[in-house]
């Protein structure tokens, strides 16, 4: 396993080189990870029947009524690649502001176009869901999951992952977070307390580096199908010092959740300073993952 670290402006830059050959080996049924996508999550989408107040509640509902409503619309063709086909299919879509499924996507897997179309037009009859709004702003929910398919069993869907899009509509200018680059004090990392000022900079994107070195673990599933590609990380490091607001950007599911797995281990920091007062500084880099 090779890394390699590139200062490049906000960004560390780490390149995952794997020796060995994913391709000779097929495992497609295994669960991918721990995370939990509903944890520290409030503002989701969710249906007319499930506006319990109880957080919990809602989401066991919401889960509960999309898994049965998409069972019940989604039909297996019988062309001969369908029916034959035994593994899962990830795939993502959006709940707009109107409360319907839209943005229909599906993550890279060839020849399997007929399952698909059967998935897209299950996804499509989903009743309409309540979206969350307010004064202050407006949500989008994106559903990231994967279907378990094979002729002989019932099909297995469910929630790997969420993104909620939160977007203003009232803002608060003394919220307005400092980028990293410009900041008077940027935020301390643990262990770069006793550096001088002009150093820590640099001594925090070090730090981030080798915990990434440290905390990283090429998706086993991930490996098994051949999937790679670079994730861009995004969070905020808030005026307490801790990591919040994580996202994530790319190519397939099994690697975001890898990414964002690693960036909730950052320890808290010191925050960054402006004029004296802690701020919001947002902080981003890329983690790509690559197969030899």
């Amino acid at each position: 396993m090779i890394f390699k670290y590139i200062k490049h402006s906000l960004l560390v830059f780490v390149i995952v080189i794997f020796s060995s050959n994913a391709q000779e080996v097929t495992l497609d049924g295994i669960e991918i990870t721990s995370h939990k996508p509903f944890k520290n999550i409030e503002n989701f989408t969710y249906f007319t029947d499930c506006s319990s107040n109880d957080i919990v509640e809602k989401k066991n509902c919401t889960v509960e009524k999309l898994h049965k409503a998409l069972n019940d619309n989604f039909k297996l063709s019988t062309d001969t690649i369908s029916q034959n086909f035994k593994g899962k299919i990830y795939f993502k879509f959006q709940i707009n502001s109107a409360g319907k499924a839209s943005n229909i996507d599906f993550f890279e897997r060839k020849g399997l176009d007929s399952i698909q179309n059967s998935l897209s037009k299950a996804i499509q009859k989903l009743p309409k869901m309540v979206v969350i709004e307010n004064e202050d702003f407006t949500t989008t929910t994106e559903f990231i999951m994967y279907a378990y398919i094979s002729s002989k069993l019932p099909t297995t869907f469910k929630i790997i992952d969420l993104k909620i899009n939160k977007t203003e509509i009232k803002k608060e200018n003394n919220n307005k977070p400092i980028p990293f680059t410009v900041i008077e004090n940027v935020p301390v990392y643990p262990g770069c307390e006793t550096l001088e000022k002009s150093k820590q900079k640099n001594c925090f994107k070090q730090k981030i580096h080798k915990h990434i070195q440290k905390n990283f673990n090429y998706p086993e599933e991930a490996k098994q199908l051949g999937i790679q590609g670079r994730v861009i990380a995004f969070f905020d490091i808030n005026k307490e010092g801790n990591i919040t607001n994580i996202r994530t950007e790319g190519p397939h599911p099994l690697l975001e959740l890898e990414t964002r797995r690693i960036v909730n281990k950052i320890p808290k920091v010191i925050p960054g300073k402006q004029k004296g007062n802690p701020v919001k500084v947002p902080f981003s880099f890329p983690l790509s993952f690559r197969l030899n």
